[in-house]
């Protein structure tokens, strides 16, 4: 994983926490994420796909990742950089459920503050692929298929 920062130019707030939380995202430690997230977190996906919408809170994101978890999806860090408020990653994202499979590249804008994510926007390169993934990734009521598999 490539950050803006070398020996003499540390990374900066954002950018640590980011690659905390990935490191933690890779081991699937849904608890070592949770301490990463302010309470307000809010998780955005833009676009019309079954993973798209808000996810607020901390018990939501977690939820959004719980699914990504099911679908084994995984993620390859290609670049990150930020200042101490905000960073932005560029990566590939991919994973299957079922017979369907996804392998697309990814951009997340995180923000942080007092050493937590507050918000990160999640954008798919490819909005059709990621339509193709039969999987729900919100609590809310537009998505009832996962929302009543943890109850």
């Amino acid at each position: 994983m490539q950050q803006s920062a070398n020996a003499t130019n540390p990374p900066s707030a954002a950018v640590e926490i980011v690659s905390r939380f990935y490191e933690a995202y890779g081991r699937e430690d849904l608890e070592a994420m949770r301490a990463f997230m302010a309470p307000d977190i809010v998780w955005r996906i833009p676009g019309r796909h079954s993973m798209s919408g808000n996810h607020q809170g901390v018990e939501e994101t977690i939820f959004f990742f719980q699914q990504l978890a099911k679908a084994q999806f995984k993620a390859d860090v290609y670049a990150l950089v930020g200042n101490d408020e905000y960073a932005v990653d560029y990566h590939r994202g991919w994973g299957s459920f079922g017979e369907h499979s996804l392998d697309i590249l990814w951009a997340i804008v995180w923000r942080v503050r007092d050493g937590k994510i507050v918000e990160g926007i999640d954008f798919a390169f490819d909005q059709a692929a990621a339509c193709r993934l039969p999987i729900r990734c919100s609590t809310g009521e537009r998505n009832v298929i996962w929302r009543e598999t943890r109850k």
